[in-house]
């Protein structure tokens, strides 16, 4: 997604709200090195804004420790492998003086968690204003918040994981689905910027699109998960939710817009050319497949 402006040449600026790091082997085609090279350091005049994601979160996680000298992400076997694509690009991963963890790790922690300029917003997967609020001006850079959000059971946990990976509402008892990953989750991916009502049903708010997901009752707690996004609301942008690749390239509604379209597996790369409008357009849409 880029700014317009006034003067292309030095007034340009990107911002990249997508996943960036702990790829599994074998997902893309990109090596992840570059790819971060890239992100961090751009190829316009001015450096691009990037957006940390739930997997950023995750690859910090994974290489912090906590008072107690254990990982604040457990390295099992399956952390593992989502996390593999670092690993193998950072074969000094654990070395404090090699690259990864004297450079990178240090830029990742240093990532704003949303970005407000003004006249349009842009997270990685939810706009929540009370989670923004609790998160807002802190850094994963500053220890103690580190630990906190590494933590699902406090209060910056609760909102980094919203914020990050969307809010997630419970499926009844024995129900589950199966994701783009061939996990089975127990919980799908909402429509976040709705306002559910008594007679919202889970197929209604599972977002993309779910034909798994059947016409059951929401939980009543997972309501209050919920803060609508105003329909006069500035435009907000986001990543994270694995469009599918042939679904159409056009906004969630007229001020939200999910910019994935599944281009980590094929799906075409696609960003927003916003140019000032309180609407989002169709026709601001850039895709390369």
């Amino acid at each position: 997604m880029s700014l317009p402006p006034s003067d292309f040449t030095t007034s340009l600026l990107a911002i990249m709200i997508a996943s960036i790091s702990s790829c599994s082997s074998g997902i893309t085609d990109l090596s992840e090195f570059p790819t971060l090279h890239l992100r961090r350091y751009g190829v316009i005049p001015n450096n691009p804004k990037i957006q940390p994601a739930n997997h950023e979160l995750n690859a910090v996680c994974y290489h912090s420790n906590g008072p107690n000298g254990k990982a604040l992400r457990i390295r099992g076997s399956r952390n593992r492998r989502t996390h593999q694509g670092t690993l193998d690009d950072f074969p000094d991963h654990a070395d404090h003086s090699g690259e990864w963890r004297r450079v990178w790790l240090p830029w990742l922690k240093s990532l704003p968690i949303s970005l407000d300029l003004g006249d349009f917003r842009a997270v990685h997967a939810c706009w929540h204003p009370q989670h923004l609020a609790l998160l807002a001006g802190r850094s994963l850079a500053d220890d103690d918040f580190l630990l906190a959000c590494a933590d699902k059971d406090t209060p910056e946990g609760e909102a980094i994981e919203a914020v990050l990976k969307g809010i997630e509402v419970p499926l009844p008892d024995g129900q589950f689905f199966t994701d783009h990953t061939w996990t089975q989750r127990r919980q799908f991916r909402a429509r976040w910027w709705e306002a559910p009502g008594d007679d919202t049903l889970c197929r209604d708010l599972v977002f993309p699109v779910s034909d798994q997901i059947g016409p059951v009752p929401v939980a009543p707690e997972a309501m209050a998960m919920f803060s609508p996004y105003p329909a006069d609301a500035r435009p907000v942008f986001f990543g994270h939710y694995f469009k599918p690749a042939d679904s159409p390239v056009h906004p969630e509604r007229h001020n939200v817009a999910c910019l994935d379209h599944s281009a980590a597996t094929g799906g075409p790369l696609v960003a927003y050319r916003w140019q000032g409008e309180a609407s989002i357009q169709y026709a601001h849409y850039v895709c390369q497949s």
